[in-house]
């Protein structure tokens, strides 16, 4: 028999290559035009629909043969389990190939005859009459109340059942009324809608109105397009057995379905909790690498505490929830990305995130931290995708500080600034600016490493400091931890145990302080005085002055020369009165001088003995505070202690 089988198939898969590949031909350009041609040309050429049917069932026949001779055995499961003989088994020719993998005869074919194989296979599918059953009246009602077929367009009503409470009766008199004046409305809505089938206004041309009222809309036309394509694959695929119909069309929705899951970790077969429901999607290729991804956030109104740039979060992003080092920012008036230190308080922000690429209006919502034991509202972020790329353009400001060491007119030697050739050369042609406001530009490096020439539009002095202000590029960190607490046992460990801390969480756990830096602290800043340069005017400018404004100079007596002695002639004479009332004079200053003296004295005394009366006051005012206080927590504490005892 088994002879005969297969020599019945091998005649059935014998073609001739003459006939065979012209109806080819033939048989695809068919299949193409009955799915997309025109219904207007069909119904014009009766002969060439004659043909199409032919060919359609040659193209069927050469289906099942090729069926027939590959497929090793097909039986439906779900028919053979529920009752129904709809399942073929069919035999094929041995092969000998040794590279692929053939079943034993034995698998699917035993089966329908081992009652108890069949009974062990029904506990695992679960008939629709049983989950009926099963339901109480109010799911019930849900699985088979009211419902309108979308495709249609018609609607089902349920089956109105009798009540005997009046209360209940009047709450769905009360529901149907309110819902009949809801569907007038929305009628009478639709009804004057301003629009016409096409998008066109209504209301301009009322015969052009009346005309194209009946005219089906472009929505319409796509789902008579669909209905139709639809009906041809029922048509198509009606007789077809259902174990070769499912390699053609695929599962279908409500099918039981066994997915095989590769490179699964052992910890989440160890750890898995059955009453633990899981979401299983997929992902699409590209959703499959990693990049940047640069998101429009903002902090959540709830959260008490604003976010700093640094501090990782987790994120929740499509399928994939993980952990990050999000980077802060904001986009100037000019475009330039400018990093924030920490998110604004009542507006958006863009973060710059390292992890899985999504699609750009993908929304996202991250956490600090996901660990049960924070009573505080948990969501710290919400946003949505922007863009994503390999690397983002994000600056910070740089301030750098120097002063002069030279100057030759509008020349000037800066140190302090840079400490080699290199980073001179790098900025080179940069804008400086002094405390006083005067603008230059970086010239050329010195030969001492990090002294530079520069060149300002007016004479500096010594004293000017010198500021160069850039942005310095910065780039985000690439950090990712996926979350993985389905691998352990206590789900919410995982924030302790394999979580990124943050630098004050770990100070924290250690109870380690906060480093002290010396360059840190303020120090006092110890200035000369400062001592104001003469105003200096050339002679030439001094000349066109006028004589209000001419300065007048004093003559200077150069070094080594001695000042010249006033002439006898220009002494001055004092007379005996006038001497008599210059000593006068000079006696009551004295004597005015020496009672300011005593009076300030005086006043230091009573200021110094006023000082010591009020810091004895208040000390005693502190005294009295500090027990008022302690009384305050101590009776607060024996308030705890009843209540909890």
């Amino acid at each position: 028999m088994k002879d005969d089988e297969s020599e019945s198939g091998e005649e059935n898969l014998e073609f001739d290559d003459d006939e065979d590949d012209d109806d080819g031909d033939d048989e695809y350009q068919s299949v193409g035009q009955s799915a997309g041609g025109d219904e207007d040309e069909e119904m014009d050429d009766a002969s060439d629909d004659d043909q199409d049917a032919q060919a359609n069932q040659k193209w069927r026949q050469k289906l099942n043969a090729t069926a027939t001779y590959s497929v090793k055995r097909l039986a439906n499961l779900t028919d053979i389990i529920y009752g129904k003989e709809t399942g073929s088994v069919v035999s094929a020719p041995d092969n000998d190939d040794s590279s692929k993998f053939v079943p034993e005869k034995t698998d699917v074919r035993n089966v329908a005859g081992d009652d108890d194989l069949k009974e062990l296979l029904k506990l695992r599918f679960v008939a629709l009459d049983e989950i009926v059953t099963s339901l109480n009246e109010d799911e019930q009602e849900d699985l088979y109340g009211d419902y309108e077929d979308l495709e249609t367009g018609q609607k089902f009503n349920a089956p109105e059942k009798s009540n005997e409470e009046g209360d209940d009766d009047d709450d769905e008199q009360s529901k149907e009324s309110l819902k009949a004046k809801f569907d007038e409305e929305y009628d009478t809505q639709q009804q004057n809608q301003t629009t016409g089938p096409r998008g066109r206004k209504l209301g301009k041309n009322p015969l052009l109105d009346e005309i194209l009222k009946d005219e089906p809309t472009v929505a319409d036309i796509m789902q008579q397009k669909l209905n139709a394509q639809k009906a041809r694959n029922s048509a198509e695929f009606a007789d077809m057995d259902p174990a070769l119909r499912l390699q053609f069309r695929g599962i279908e929705a409500g099918v039981y379905v066994r997915i095989v899951i590769e490179k699964m970790p052992c910890e989440f077969i160890k750890c898995f909790n059955p009453t633990f429901p899981y979401v299983v999607g997929g992902l699409l290729p590209n959703e499959e690498q990693f990049g940047l991804l640069q998101v429009r956030v903002k902090k959540h109104r709830w959260h008490k505490k604003i976010l700093k740039t640094g501090d990782p979060i987790i994120v929740s992003l499509g399928w994939r929830r993980f952990q990050t080092i999000p980077m802060y920012a904001i986009e100037d008036v000019n475009g330039r990305c400018r990093m924030l230190k920490y998110t604004p308080l009542h507006s958006h922000c863009i973060a710059t995130i390292f992890g899985p690429i999504a699609p750009p209006n993908t929304g996202l919502i991250a956490f600090q931290s996901v660990s049960n034991k924070l009573p505080n509202f948990r969501v710290s972020i919400t946003g949505v995708v922007l863009e994503l790329d390999r690397a983002f353009s994000i600056v910070k400001k740089l301030k750098l500080t120097g002063v002069p060491y030279m100057i030759k007119k509008n020349t000037a030697f800066i140190k302090g600034m840079f400490t080699s050739a290199l980073e001179v050369a790098k900025f080179h042609g940069a804008k400086l600016r002094t405390v006083s406001g005067v603008r230059g530009q970086v010239k050329k490096a010195e030969k001492t490493p990090g002294y530079f020439r520069a060149t300002f539009e007016d004479k500096i002095v010594l004293r000017d400091i010198v500021f160069l202000r850039a942005w310095n590029p910065v780039n985000p960190v690439k950090f990712y931890n996926p979350m993985t607490s389905h691998h352990m046992a206590i789900r919410h460990a995982w924030q302790d145990k394999l979580a990124m801390k943050t630098t004050r969480q770990i100070r924290a756990d250690r109870h380690l302080g906060i480093p002290v830096k010396d360059d840190s602290q303020y120090k006092e800043i110890k200035r000369g005085e400062y001592v104001e340069d003469q105003l200096y005017i050339s002679p030439s400018l001094r000349a066109n002055l006028p004589f209000g404004l001419k300065l007048k100079y004093k003559k200077t007596v150069k070094k080594g020369q001695q000042p010249k002695k006033l002439l006898s002639d220009n002494a001055a004479v004092i007379e005996p009165g006038e001497a008599k009332v210059r000593n006068l004079v000079r006696q009551l200053r004295v004597i005015q001088t020496a009672k300011r003296q005593i009076q300030d004295q005086k006043k230091k005394q009573k200021l110094k003995e006023k000082a010591e009366e009020e810091a004895k006051t208040g000390e005693i005012i502190d005294r009295k505070r500090k027990a008022r206080k302690k009384m305050g927590f101590i009776k607060e504490g024996l308030l705890k202690k009843a209540k909890t005892g």
